[in-house]
């Protein structure tokens, strides 16, 4: 079986093949998004996952049931034999990842504190057919905040508008930030660490204590107060580590540059307050729409080319909208009591 032709480097290739082993187990749809951010990264990235498909092809999906070791041997004999008659320069990466991906189960079940290896078993984990029937769903609603004690001893407090699923295993504890605020006070527990998912990544933090605000699936930004919490994408090796007072953003998996947090922005809401520090005047309006008690949506907004410091109260958030829309001389437009749209006055209307 010949392979087509590809200008991608070998390197890509392989990092696309990878990239296919991770989210074998992912559903449908998100497993294709992750798949669409990675071709649209440049032609060769394209080109790479092609290549990479042709390689997945050669050997299969693995099949739900493990392999009996007569079968991993064959399959990867396969695997090398095909890959060899193609490219022998390929032989030993491509046999790595078959390797990798055969021995999987056997490797998950061996305890190590690597981010790597701590993500890729949480990533299996979180995607099982059991991981949703185990979970336990805390949800708060407008104006409320709940706190939850966890068996591990890490205390989780919600912010309005906030969701979280907790799924208890015997050698850990996981967390994942469904939407909105919450603030992880953790302690140290070697039987039974926490781990957090939010924004296609799983964060690791031992003895710390860390805020993660999240629009929905996609995104989750993570604010340390004391200790390290390391992060480590799903769809990409990167590893990061925040320290007390630093941030980071994380949207699809993809993470953003490491900054200094403010200390009074990390979890204000616990003091009923929500801080900005220079933030975009379009960024603070879709915070502050969050915790307004009329349903407000977020338009087009024009870059005033500064950015907002202020402190708001929660309650107030619908004045807070209402004096920017006044300040920055932004368009209102209800469709009807409860529902607005705020955006910058568009010039050629006028």
């Amino acid at each position: 079986m010949a392979r087509q032709s590809h200008n991608a480097s070998e390197d890509l290739v392989e990092d696309a093949l990878a990239l296919l082993a991770r989210t074998r187990d992912m559903a449908d749809h998100p497993r294709a998004a992750l798949l669409a951010d990675w071709r649209r990264r440049s032609p060769e990235h394209a080109e790479a996952l092609d290549a990479a498909a042709e390689e997945w092809a050669l050997f299969g999906e693995i099949a739900d049931a493990p392999l009996n070791w007569s079968q991993r041997i064959q399959l990867s004999t396969q695997a090398l034999i095909a890959s060899s008659a193609d490219n022998p320069a390929r032989t030993a990466g491509v046999l790595g990842v078959v390797i990798a991906l055969l021995a999987a189960p056997v490797l998950m079940s061996q305890s190590s504190s690597s981010p790597a290896r701590i993500a890729a078993h949480a990533a299996d984990r979180h995607h099982a057919a059991n991981y949703e029937k185990i979970a336990i769903r805390h949800k708060t609603t407008r104006g409320e905040q709940r706190e939850v004690v966890l068996p591990n001893g890490a205390r989780l407090w919600l912010n309005w508008n906030s969701e979280v699923l907790i799924a208890e295993f015997d050698d850990e504890i996981h967390v994942d930030v469904i939407i909105g605020d919450v603030l992880f006070t953790v302690s140290e527990d070697q039987e039974r660490p926490l781990v957090v998912h939010a924004g296609h990544a799983v964060a690791h933090a031992p003895h710390t204590k860390f805020a993660i605000h999240s629009h929905g699936p996609d995104d989750a930004f993570f604010q340390v107060k004391e200790g390290v919490v390391t992060i480590t994408s799903l769809n990409r090796p990167d590893i990061q580590e925040l320290g007390p007072l630093q941030q980071s953003y994380v949207f699809r998996g993809e993470p953003g540059e490491i900054n200094t947090a403010n200390l009074k922005s990390i979890a204000a809401w616990r003091e009923g307050k929500i801080v900005f520090d220079k933030r975009p005047l379009a960024e603070v309006l879709y915070e502050l729409a969050h915790y307004t008690q009329r349903q407000i949506s977020v338009g087009p907004i024009a870059d005033i080319g500064e950015g907002i410091s202020a402190t708001y109260a929660l309650e107030e958030a619908d004045a807070a909208v209402m004096r920017l829309a006044d300040a920055y001389a932004l368009e209102l437009v209800s469709s009807s009591a409860d529902k607005i749209l705020v955006r910058s006055v568009d010039r050629r209307r006028l």
